[in-house]
């Protein structure tokens, strides 16, 4: 994503990154899980580094019980972790007007 634009993506359900694929860039959000992608088995061989350029939110919906599920491994004797989170401010300053407005949800509970 070039710099002064912005991606969102915004998925009721789970999000699965191929185990090919070893960089992506944007906002990702999910009521459910992000899954990684790979063989995260040494025995079949090393998983590539997985690099995301944004943000990861999970479980945006919190009854679902998502989370944030690593299916790689990058094998003994390698220091580099897993997946690695590159922060883009210009996402930020970049975002549609929709996406810029505080929402928030309110339910008054009688006690």
């Amino acid at each position: 994503v070039p710099v002064g634009s912005t991606a969102t993506f915004i998925v009721k359900g789970d999000i699965i990154v191929g185990s090919s694929v070893i960089r992506i860039d944007g906002y990702y959000s999910t009521d459910r899980s992000f899954h990684t992608g790979g063989n995260n088995n040494c025995f079949f061989g090393a998983d590539s580094q997985l690099v995301i350029q944004g943000a990861v939110v999970v479980n945006a919906v919190t009854a679902n019980g998502g989370e944030f599920i690593l299916e790689r491994d990058l094998c003994a004797g390698n220091v580099c972790p897993a997946v690695s989170v590159i922060i883009r401010p210009d996402f930020i300053l970049n975002a549609p007007a929709l996406l810029m407005k505080s929402n928030a949800l309110r339910q008054e509970v009688a006690p």
